[in-house]
């Protein structure tokens, strides 16, 4: 069974393909850090107990970064599903008829990590998912960094 798509053509083109990448991106962290979890059986003469610990701390630090991206990215979507439907019952149209040209005052909501062009309002969701993606990607270095310097 096919679902129907929730916003129109005109509003998927603004956000949809960026939070897509996005959600790729947030999946390709977490599976990475997933895969880190295996260098927990190596035996002890190769890294030492310290090392298990030092390894599981920066694993769990890793995934309060990923949970938070995805957390928020969540909230946000809400927040657009919301609005969405707010302003469909104002202007008292079907929610699939609400395109770009309604929302113009709240294309801020639409952003993902670039800014639109004519959004007015907080950026604060484009910095926080590029420093949040960031920050995933710097913890996961620093992770096979120790890796590498606890085994060789």
């Amino acid at each position: 069974m096919k679902s129907t798509p929730l916003y129109s053509e005109s509003i998927r083109v603004l956000y949809e393909s960026k939070r897509n990448r996005l959600k790729r991106i947030t999946s390709l962290l977490f599976a990475s850090a997933g895969c880190l979890w295996f260098f927990l059986y190596l035996p002890e003469s190769i890294m030492p107990f310290q090392g298990h610990e030092a390894f599981k701390l920066k694993q769990y630090q890793i995934y309060v970064v990923l949970m938070t991206l995805w957390g928020l990215d969540f909230r946000r979507e809400f927040k657009r599903i919301d609005f969405i439907a707010r302003k469909s019952h104002e202007l008292k149209k079907d929610i699939m008829q609400i395109d770009s040209n309604d929302i113009e005052d709240s294309l801020h909501l639409f952003e993902v990590y670039t800014f639109l062009p004519g959004a007015k309002g907080y950026h604060i969701a484009v910095i926080i998912n590029w420093i949040f993606c960031m920050l995933g990607i710097g913890l996961l270095i620093s992770q096979i960094n120790l890796l590498l310097k606890t085994v060789l």
